[in-house]
């Protein structure tokens, strides 16, 4: 039976300025005040913060700080440019702590994985960095005597970045990173379902010399994403998310030859062949499948499985996930935390459903936990559905070995001198606000934003 523990997490306050854009070198509100709820999903009634649902002007604003921004930035130089991202950090390793418990609280991942993501933020600026000495182009051979053939890397120009909720900060920091070094100026647009921790990525960029305007955050979702997109001075756009979003993306792009990086849909299997060792099978499966909720673009979403080890491959994955520990994510000895909103569990439930529908049988889990009430809402127990193989196509397809399915991408490491990205917001738990009114958006006519993280 797989154990529950009550949530325990303690609600802390945000610095105020941290609810806000930033766009050039002020902390601002969206243009008509309009805020979104960013809540907790190890505890519903915890409401972290209120953030900008921003405009079509609020873009538009971002757009011209990077503009004004762009003649000095590249001027800097690729290495004192570099000198930045190695103050940015160490900048993060000293805050490593706090950035962690934020990304657990809004996002739920556990502690543990939520400081092993920080430690990769911290990783990649390092890395980034230390290209700043390596930002050379080359010398060719030329025909006529009296030539000199050589090419040198210039920016890209004004770069939008748009990132998911899965990897809070490490998807940012991946796209921001490669975008300044190479004298890039930058908007990012995260994902509504994690907005603080972008916003804590930023203040820290700023806190380590990267000047007014290098580097916009605006908050939201469909409009203020459509604007970054289509806006004819973004050079590039970076967006990791679900292939119609991306799709779309594409198209806008393609009129003005702006370059994109694109981060779409994806599927995982595992291959288990009758010599494997089950144990050591059985251990990879469960990691891949339910580590960080399994939303991850390189999660386990199906094992193909020879039929002859296929129930003794079967107990040995029940008998781990019967031992995972479900509860909140910021307390020792929790190894599974929640989903990150109810349309994503409400998904993994459905396709439960669906896949006994069609024949499949349930071995563990798959259900709410009776300590998820509000202070849990978001949690689900490991589903373990085995199919064999005469179960119907769409019980395959649909039901897979993890709690939270997802439809997400790979990608390679941005050229920024080369390539460039964008991203468009999730429906999610975002409402907007203004004038005292609370409405919540009509998603129907939106494209689906199943997010996903860069390569594992």
């Amino acid at each position: 039976m797989t154990t529950t523990v009550e949530s325990a997490t303690t609600p802390t306050a945000v610095p105020s300025r941290l609810l806000l854009n930033r766009i050039g070198d002020q902390w601002v509100p969206a243009s008509d005040g309009a805020t979104f709820a960013d809540i907790n999903p190890t505890d519903t009634s915890d409401v972290i913060g209120r953030f900008p649902e921003s405009t079509r002007e609020d873009s538009l604003a971002a757009i011209q700080a990077a503009a004004d921004a762009a003649a000095e930035w590249e001027k800097l130089g690729s290495i004192k440019r570099g000198d930045i991202l190695f103050a940015a950090a160490q900048t993060m390793a000293k805050r490593k702590e706090s950035l962690a418990a934020i990304v657990t609280r809004e996002q739920g991942k556990t502690l543990a994985e939520a400081r092993g993501e920080v430690q990769r933020g911290i990783d990649i600026l390092r890395f980034t960095a230390g290209e700043g000495r390596r930002m050379h182009g080359s010398t060719l051979p030329a025909d006529s005597g009296r030539t000199m053939a050589l090419t040198w890397r210039k920016p890209l120009g004004i770069v939008a970045l748009i990132t998911p909720w899965n990897f809070p900060v490490a998807i940012p920091v991946w796209k921001i990173a490669p975008a300044l070094l190479s004298g890039c100026t930058a908007i990012i647009k995260p994902s509504p379902l994690a907005p603080l921790c972008t916003t804590a990525i930023v203040d820290i960029m700023i806190d380590s010399g990267v000047p007014a305007g290098v580097l916009n955050l605006v908050q939201g979702d469909r409009e203020a994403g459509e604007t970054l997109t289509a806006h004819p001075d973004v050079r590039g756009i970076s967006f990791t998310g679900s292939l119609p979003v991306g799709q779309a993306i594409q198209k806008a792009a393609a009129g003005r030859l702006a370059r994109t990086q694109l981060e779409l849909g994806g599927k995982n299997a595992v291959i288990v062949l009758d010599d494997a060792d089950l144990d050591t099978a059985a251990d990879a499966i469960v990691f891949g499948a339910f580590g960080q909720a399994g939303q991850r673009c390189s999660a386990t979403s199906r094992v193909l499985v020879d039929r002859r080890v296929r129930d003794d491959l079967v107990g040995r994955l029940r008998e781990r996930l019967d031992a995972f520990v479900i509860g909140d994510p910021a307390q020792d000895g929790t190894t599974l935390g929640p989903v990150v909103d109810d349309a994503r569990l409400s998904a993994c439930l459905a396709a439960v459903e669906r896949a006994e529908q069609d024949g499949a049988t349930i071995v563990t889990g798959a259900s709410v936990p009776p300590t998820a009430t509000s202070r849990a809402a978001t949690s689900c127990s490991p589903p373990c559905s085995p199919t064999s193989p005469g179960t119907p196509t769409s019980a395959r397809r649909r039901c897979s070995a993890r709690c939270s399915p997802s439809s997400t991408s790979t990608a390679s490491t941005m050229r920024w001198t080369c390539r460039t990205p964008w991203s468009t917001g999730c429906p999610g738990r975002s409402s907007r606000t203004t004038a005292g009114t609370s409405t919540t958006p009509s998603t129907a006519s939106r494209p689906a934003c199943s997010t996903s993280a860069a390569p594992e």
